[in-house]
Order: structure tokens, then sequence, then C-alpha cells
């Protein structure tokens, strides 16, 4: 059993968050089973339509992020729509069409 805060990652597991979203991890290197630490940021990968851990994830430009949770980088769209419309919305009040 890891310990507590730590989690088991098995070579080539990709955990499946609810609403579709998989988190893929690559195996880690020289080694059958690993025990690692729960990363802290975590991004989402354009590349492989999934959220990667920050140790694992894909070259900068290929991804968004960083996030806090697995969970908020699966929902990377739905925030940024939320802030394009504050945007858009500001820019009208701005410009006086509001």
């Amino acid at each position: 059993m890891p310990p507590p805060g730590t989690s088991m990652s098995l070579p080539g597991m990709h955990a499946e968050l609810g609403d579709g979203a998989t988190i893929a991890s690559a195996p880690p290197p020289m080694r059958r089973y690993a025990v690692t630490t729960q990363p802290t940021e975590w991004y989402w990968c354009f590349d492989h339509g999934a959220v990667e851990a920050a140790a694992r994830a894909c070259a900068a430009e290929r991804r968004i992020g960083p996030f806090a949770t697995a969970d908020e980088a699966a929902r990377w769209k739905d925030r940024v729509e939320a802030r394009n419309q504050e945007w858009d919305a500001a820019d009208r009040a701005w410009e006086g069409d509001d």
C-alpha cells in the first residue's frame, strides 16, 4: 500500500475522469511499478486530448495550463469560454455598445 499522499502508477495506465476525459501517464523509466507523489500541476494536452501531470506533460506549445487539479484541466474549455464572454461584455461596455 502506498503512503498517504502518493499513488501507485502502473506502466501505460490511463485513469478516467467521470466525464469521459482521461489522465494520460507514461510508464516510469526502468521500473515495473513506482510510487510517485501526487502532481501539483495539471495540463490539457491538445495532441492526446487528455489531462497530463506536469512531470509527464507534452511540450508547452501543445498544452494549456497549469491547473490546480486534474478535474480543472479536463474542463479547460468551459473556463476559456466563460472568460471570453466576460471580456467580450467588457469590450462592449467600454465601447458604449452595452
